[in-house]
């Protein structure tokens, strides 16, 4: 198989696992920082009074943009390591 093709597939899922995991834990760790006087007790504080207010489907806002970077990022290093050697 094309190295260039097999680097693209498996960034490309790697990049949705990454994306589907990582959203609702940055979420809560952005509204932790952000809160004002001890509004939420914890992570998961966070996301029960979240998806009761706001709707589960918020813990993934901005997935798109965080997809379309997270592939590239990956589908560059692999060729950069690839094409450089480092990958020994």
């Amino acid at each position: 198989m094309n190295p260039y093709l097999l680097s693209i597939l498996s960034s490309c899922c790697s990049g949705l696992l990454t994306t589907t995991i990582v959203l609702p834990i940055d979420f809560a760790k952005t509204r932790i920082q952000n809160m004002s006087a001890n509004e939420y007790s914890g992570w998961f504080d966070v996301w029960r009074k979240t998806i009761k207010h706001e709707g589960f489907s918020v813990l993934w806002k901005g997935f798109a943009p965080y997809f379309a970077r997270t592939p590239i990022t990956l589908f560059i290093m692999d060729i950069l390591l690839y094409h450089f050697g480092m990958s020994r």
